[in-house]
């Protein structure tokens, strides 16, 4: 069944990571701190310069290859990374980017010794990062972050009393992806990422069966959307990736049967774009996020959802990625029974929809469009707050628990280059919870909730 191979996934991974784990506490135990007699430099030996910050070896331009040598050279500094005491000479090089940069720092190409690599920012004990061993008694730092304007000292160093001939690397790379997350949203539970224990549920329709995962939400409203993260795959005697540009799925809300979904509530059929976000799973398989809207919207304050694969071809499952910040359970109905398991899924409810609460196509805020109310709640009067990624023709929308707009403000055209406010009096609203939306151009950029109270 192809849950059971999903579960033997992830538990793969739970038993690889275990291992690795077990290998560092066993690693631990072996290499202690060293002591040593303290590195003598010696006199005959002609220094290829960067013996300290004050001479450091500049690095003008990436990508940067070297070769060198600690012997001979004074024993500067130290860091505990994790281990400390270190008598070994160092050498040190700068390297100051114009721009904010990612980079990967290697002496894992050829170093004849145990090393030790670590970075300062600025000065002396501004300590960015630091690393022992990273393959095998070798040293790398990968994805470290800098930014433009800092000067960056790289200290080439030595565990213990270890000295030698080194292979120096440094590129520029990608940052990495960020994280995934949810937005101001009504309830949301972000998937874990490749490092935690996770597990992809199989959620889908296609052969050999028929496969659903449900979760649970503790707190809603006006629910007009759905954020969620998942693997698209096929399996063929192994796992492969299958991505599909588009996928059409069933998503289902149901009531809270004494812990179990219950009644059908809703249900929608939404055909979302895929969009890889550059994470990857067990270094072969890449998270995707997918969005969708629910026309019309409705209010729900807690229970279940669904969201099950629909689309063709069917040989190609949507195994919906677990999450993190629920209760750490779902259930999955694997053909014939409903089973209980100790995870959370990955997804975010929203209130915002593309029909009812407005004409706008866009689902989430836009990241620099910043929104906010002051006082909340208020009696008749608040200030409502917000500034603009972009110039434009600036409405705020009202609307109810129910979708239905109704008040607007408009603020005619108006720059990016400073706070906007403007106080809303809601004498002609009834008591109650109530949306507000900033609009530019006609798109929506981000909504938030105020309560009236009279």
């Amino acid at each position: 069944m192809k849950n059971l191979l999903v579960i033997g996934m992830a538990l793969m991974f739970l038993s690889a990571s275990a291992l690795a784990t077990d290998a560092n506490l066993s690693y631990d135990n072996i290499k202690k701190p060293a002591t040593g007699t303290p590195n003598v430099p010696d006199p005959n030996v002609i220094l290829q310069g960067g013996d300290n910050i004050n001479d450091a070896t500049v690095i003008n331009a990436l990508p940067y290859n070297t070769t060198g040598t600690t012997s001979g050279y004074t024993n500067d500094y130290d860091e505990s990374c994790p281990y400390s005491g270190s008598t070994a000479p160092d050498v040190v090089y700068s390297y100051s980017p114009s721009a904010d940069i990612s980079v990967d720092i290697s002496l894992c190409s050829n170093s004849q010794y145990d090393t030790k690599l670590y970075v300062y920012e600025n000065t002396v004990g501004n300590l960015l990062d630091c690393i022992d061993d990273n393959c095998q008694y070798q040293s790398e730092l990968l994805g470290l972050a800098l930014t433009g304007g800092n000067t960056y000292y790289i200290v080439v160093d030595g565990y213990g009393t270890e000295s030698g001939s080194y292979t120096f690397d440094m590129v520029e790379v990608l940052p990495p992806p960020p994280p995934p997350h949810c937005d101001e949203s009504l309830y949301g539970q972000v998937t874990h990422s490749p490092a935690d224990p996770w597990s992809a549920g199989t959620s889908d329709t296609g052969t050999p069966g028929s496969y659903l995962v449900y979760d649970n939400f503790s707190s809603g409203g006006l629910i007009g959307g759905i954020k969620f993260w998942g693997l698209d795959m096929m399996f063929n005697n192994g796992w492969f990736e299958c991505t599909e540009a588009s996928m059409t799925f069933e998503f289902k809300f149901y009531e809270d049967l004494s812990g179990q979904p219950g009644t059908m509530m809703q249900s929608f059929i939404v055909t979302c774009q895929t969009l890889p976000t550059g994470i990857m799973y067990n270094n072969s398989f890449e998270l995707n996020e997918y969005y969708a809207t629910f026309d019309p919207p409705f209010v729900m304050d807690r229970g279940w959802v669904s969201i099950q694969g629909i689309s063709d071809p069917q040989n190609c499952w949507f195994l919906w990625m677990s999450g993190t910040g629920g209760d750490g359970r779902r259930y999955q109905w694997l053909g014939n029974q409903l089973e209980l398991q100790n995870y959370d899924q990955g997804y975010c409810l929203y209130t915002e929809n593309t029909s009812s609460v407005d004409e706008t196509t866009d689902l989430l805020p836009t990241e620099l469009d910043m929104l906010t109310s002051y006082p909340n709640p208020f009696n008749a009067k608040t200030t409502i707050a917000f500034s603009l990624k972009d110039a434009g023709e600036v409405k705020i929308a009202i609307h109810d628990l129910l979708g239905r707009r109704v008040d607007e403000i408009d603020m005619g055209y108006l720059s990016n280059t400073t706070v906007h406010s403007v106080s809303y009096d809601a004498n002609r609203l009834a008591t109650g919870v109530y949306y507000y939306s900033l609009m530019v151009d006609g798109s929506k950029k981000a909504t938030r909730k105020f309560s009236l109270l009279k």
